[in-house]
């Protein structure tokens, strides 16, 4: 190849490359949009202070936002709706425990192993058996 077409390829070849290149950049950053019908499953919410459910659809879920475990009321404007749990000793819905990011899983255990009952007062988490030692 002479002097002008050479140029002229490895032009179009690095228009090719470059043009590649922002297509997966862009394609990659965007992430794949979950189907249409997770955001519309509904979620129930136990409130943390007043112990009342709310039930939203999982998206308004994500509009209202989240601090650790803990999403913003819809009525309040606090951080006090969590998923439920069942008490071992009640089996009623409660509260999760409070619970932050970035805390180590030794804290966590912690929390959660030592977590009461609203309730009914009993340790919620941790097994019957586990309790006599």
């Amino acid at each position: 190849m002479e002097g002008p077409k050479k140029i002229g390829v490895i032009a179009l070849l690095l228009v090719v490359i470059v043009g590649a290149a922002l297509l997966m950049h862009r394609t990659l950053s965007k992430g794949t949009k979950p189907p249409t019908w997770v955001g519309v499953a509904p979620v129930e919410m136990i409130d943390s202070e007043t112990l009342e459910f709310t039930t939203l659809p999982s998206a308004e879920w994500d509009k209202l936002g989240r601090e650790g475990n803990r999403f913003k009321s819809p009525k309040t404007g606090k951080y006090t709706l969590c998923k439920p749990a069942i008490c071992r000793e009640c089996g009623e819905k409660i509260p999760m425990p409070a619970l932050s990011e970035d805390a180590p899983p030794e804290k966590v255990d912690e929390i959660v192993q030592s977590y009461k009952c609203p309730k009914c007062g009993h340790l919620a988490f941790l097994d019957p058996a586990a309790r006599r030692k």
